[in-house]
């Protein structure tokens, strides 16, 4: 079953959103999904689930690749004018990563993604597990988590390790 993660971001919006019943949300969906037509015709939200922080996870009634689509923006415009699709993400935890790669830009993710034959875009963000900025001064490798956009990259990883800033590390789901 395919899912959804609707985020509102607005004040506002997040205090009608949490007011609003889990029939109400499904059923605004579910009639907003029919206007939209295109690729989503014939999908239905089979459930709903209020999430802590105001958001919502979708529940539709086939598989698909909804999250990305134009349209699916549509249709969330029409829930509330703050409301976002957030990516699904999958993670790896990579250990033993050496200190002086920086998570935070993009030319180290794809130079990662480009030495391990992965796809432009496949690795959506790192972080460190504990920040490099609370680690010894003498300490050399940390532990680091790799958010994949697809299950794909994530499930297929026929190795058990990656390169990382010239360096063979090992990998967990």
């Amino acid at each position: 079953m395919g899912q959804v993660l609707v985020d509102v971001m607005e004040l506002e919006d997040l205090e009608v959103a949490r007011k609003e019943l889990v029939v109400e949300i499904k059923d605004r969906e579910n009639k907003a999904l029919c206007e939209v037509g295109g690729e989503l015709a014939g999908h239905s939200f089979k459930a709903v689930m209020k999430l802590k922080n105001g958001g919502f996870l979708l529940k539709l009634n086939s598989e698909g690749q909804s999250s990305g689509s134009t349209q699916a923006r549509t249709f969330t415009s029409k829930f509330h004018k703050s409301s976002v699709i957030k990516p699904r993400a999958f993670h790896i935890v990579v250990q033993f990563v050496l200190l002086t790669l920086q998570p935070d830009r993009l030319k180290d993710l794809r130079e990662i993604e480009e030495i391990n034959g992965m796809d432009e875009g496949d690795i959506l963000r790192t972080r460190w597990i504990k920040p490099a900025a609370r680690c010894s001064p003498s300490q050399v490798c940390g532990h680091l988590i790799l958010s994949f956009s697809l299950q794909v990259p994530a499930n297929d990883v026929p190795w058990d390790w990656l390169y990382i800033c010239h360096k063979k590390v090992y990998v967990e789901k």
